[in-house]
């Protein structure tokens, strides 16, 4: 009984000082926001760096979190790219898009491997801001599926669209699973902790589920040159749903692999592919998988950060 009363008071606190900062807040524009939102996660990335403080982040991001919902236009660059995106102003992670540091080995892999006329699929597109570039890297000729589960998420992707006079991107508001059908999808306070498997949603929805096989089918694709995962741990579902495309098309992989989460790595193996890992650490690691020559079982997966295999 002595222990939940002072889980209480925090709480209480908690839902206090969020009040407080939401109400603060409602009085400033979404640009004065986001201003002070800016300074706030270059703040934590630079705690997080220099003085290993984690409760110290988690206040900061509490402070950006408890913001009130708004949403603000910020150019964002990638090397000689530029593209203006829609954020979110109580969302952490978008404030890592406009610093510029939001998984820098991503960008750098799709900036290398994307080529005008590619068709490309980004499942699990959040804002879009994955989305925007590689329509930019491929250009009028080549086409972006973006599939994202968060219907307000999905929303924002096509304003991003709009936004840049983008018509080479299709939004699919929806999940890639293994069957088709209507699935439960989590919602986070931050869109990047949304998903099938989140572990830290306010609430439950039902989305569609799209096998990628089937949306192949439906959009009429001829070809699939490079799919990009992300997927908050179902990664394996989005794999399992698209055997046909893997051995049709064979487009490069670029997946985002949780820990704890059920591996896709065998079931590419087993349709030919070899993975590398091109980034590792404490949290999520990056995998590259292509299709190899010769039969399936010659296929290997390597794990080496620097991108060698």
């Amino acid at each position: 009984m002595n222990s939940i009363r002072p889980a209480r008071k925090r709480n209480f606190a908690k839902q206090f000082a969020a009040a407080g900062i939401r109400g603060v807040s409602c009085l400033s524009p979404a640009t004065i926001l986001f201003s002070t939102g800016f300074l706030i996660r270059r703040l934590r990335h630079w705690i997080d760096q220099n003085m290993r403080k984690e409760f110290l982040c988690r206040a900061l991001d509490f402070v950006i979190l408890s913001f009130r919902p708004a949403k603000t236009r910020r150019i964002v660059r990638w090397e000689r790219l530029h593209a203006r995106l829609w954020l979110r102003v109580n969302d952490p992670m978008h404030y890592d898009l406009a610093l510029g540091i939001h998984e820098p080995v991503v960008r750098d892999f799709l900036v290398a491997s994307l080529k005008p006329g590619m068709i490309v699929l980004d499942i699990g597109s959040n804002v879009g801001y994955f989305t925007v570039f590689s329509a930019l890297l491929v250009g009028s000729h080549g086409r972006v599926i973006a599939i994202e589960g968060d219907p307000d998420v999905a929303a924002l992707v096509q304003q991003n669209a709009m936004l840049n006079a983008l018509s080479n991107i299709t939004i699919i508001a929806g999940v890639a699973a293994r069957a088709n059908g209507m699935l439960r999808f989590g919602r986070g306070k931050a869109s990047g902790w949304s998903g099938l498997h989140s572990e830290s949603a306010e609430e439950w929805i039902e989305v569609p589920a799209y096998t990628v096989d089937s949306l192949a089918d439906d959009l009429g694709l001829q070809k699939m040159d490079f799919v990009k995962v992300d997927v908050e741990g179902a990664e394996e579902e989005v794999i399992a749903g698209m055997p046909r495309s893997l051995l049709r098309f064979g487009p490069a992989v670029l997946i985002e692999l949780h820990p704890g989460a059920e591996s896709p790595l065998p079931a590419l193996a087993a349709a030919g592919y070899s993975a590398r890992c091109i980034e590792s650490g404490s949290g999520p690691e990056h995998y590259f998988a292509e299709r190899i020559l010769g039969d399936s079982g010659d296929s290997a997966t390597t794990k080496s950060p620097d991108g060698e295999s």
